[in-house]
């Protein structure tokens, strides 16, 4: 009597530690452009408010494990070039399609430096050359030394 007694405790224990590590839910889903319906490659997803998150692979595709915990949170879907968008969780949703929009503005000077840290052009040791985006509309060759 008292052997089944430890057996049904034995397996009663058990479970409930199996129940308490699968306490988590996968979710997927694509990030396209809005425009083109084009995949997004290496989007980065994220939970707001958390760092759990991952990044688009080469077909726009993405998977994330969430603990059940955040089930009521929201995701944002952030890519170079494109407005940000962000999705509410539902608890029995498991795929999310994220449309992202281009968009409009347009970037400003690039300075690229062989500096490990951020310079100042007119302290900078050694000489930075400052290209515009007038000079590449001018020059479209397939680098800036032709």
């Amino acid at each position: 009597m008292i052997t089944s007694k430890k057996y049904i405790l034995a397996l009663l224990f058990i479970g409930t530690c199996f129940f308490s590590f699968a306490q988590s839910r996968n979710i997927s889903g694509t990030i396209k452009n809005k425009q083109s319906a084009e995949p997004l490659v290496f989007c980065t997803l994220q939970l707001l408010s958390t760092n759990i998150g991952t990044t688009t692979d080469a077909s726009g595709y993405f998977r994330l494990e969430l603990p059940v915990a955040f089930e009521n949170g929201r995701l944002a879907a952030t890519y170079v070039g494109y407005a940000p968008d962000t999705l509410s969780l539902k608890p029995l949703q498991t795929t999310y399609n994220f449309n992202l929009n281009p968009a409009n503005g347009v970037l400003g000077e690039v300075v690229v430096s062989g500096t490990m840290k951020e310079t100042s052009k007119l302290d900078s040791p050694i000489p930075i050359e400052v290209y515009h985006p007038a000079f590449f509309k001018k020059n479209p060759t397939a680098n800036i030394f032709e």
